[in-house]
């Protein structure tokens, strides 16, 4: 292939050195982390095979827990489980601080499984540039059947409706948000198979000094007051996303 360029770019005439199968194919069969989504260029991922180093965790109200585990995994033997007890309302959040990208077209994406009776899951990378912070935000809200996202006000719209999901420990949704920090927008989401196109749509921007970097947040809330897990897998960062 082409130097520098993505492997499924067919912009410049293309030299075959020696054959062999498709790399994406011999990723995906190898059990690589980025096998949902090949476009844009992986720069950090973790798929939990060292436990949670690094990662801080927030539980309100009541009690819970969030753990590296081996009771369902994507990929690998382990996943982040959130473990909710008794509560409705019981908030489990996980985050982590990574190095800064270049800004421009990126996405988070990541794994996730999940009781019925969660009542959603929110994906958050906000981007701290060293002058202002954005915070693109997406909800899968279970509870309610549809995709929620926070505006440039810092309020949450619906995105879509009528997003029905089968939901159990053992099967494994995919999620990718995609954003601009450049232009400051959103692109699109990707839930499973569907894309949900946001072109044009302003992210949450408020002034902020903090040194550049990205902070990622994956949260769940308990939908009933019985004991609920939740497990995610595979996040990942890429960008250069088309």
């Amino acid at each position: 292939m082409t130097h520098t360029l993505p492997d499924y770019t067919t912009k410049y005439k293309l030299t075959t050195i020696y054959s062999q199968i498709d790399s994406g194919e011999l990723a995906a069969r190898l059990g690589a982390l980025s096998r949902y989504d090949r476009r844009g260029n992986v720069i950090w991922q973790t798929g939990f095979e060292y436990g949670m180093k690094n990662w801080s965790t927030l539980i309100s109200p009541g009690a819970g827990t969030i753990e590296a585990s081996t009771d369902h995994a994507e990929i690998g033997e382990y996943a982040m489980k959130y473990t909710h007890q008794d509560v409705s309302g019981n908030s489990l959040m996980a985050s982590i601080r990574i190095p800064p990208a270049v800004l421009g077209r990126q996405a988070v994406e990541l794994a996730y499984s999940m009781d019925p009776n969660i009542a959603h899951i929110s994906l958050e990378p906000t981007i701290y540039t060293g002058s202002y912070r954005l915070e693109p935000k997406v909800v899968i809200d279970n509870a309610n059947d549809r995709i929620t996202y926070v505006d440039s006000t810092g309020t949450e719209q619906v995105l879509a409706t009528d997003v029905f999901q089968y939901n159990s420990t053992s099967i494994f949704h995919k999620l990718k948000c995609f954003y601009d920090s450049e232009k400051i927008e959103y692109i699109r989401v990707m839930l499973d198979s569907v894309t949900y196109d946001m072109t044009g749509i302003k992210m949450y921007k408020v002034t902020n000094t903090t040194a550049p970097h990205i902070w990622i947040q994956i949260e769940s809330e308990n939908g009933s007051a019985d004991t609920n897990e939740m497990f995610v897998d595979n996040v990942i960062l890429t960008q250069n996303e088309p």
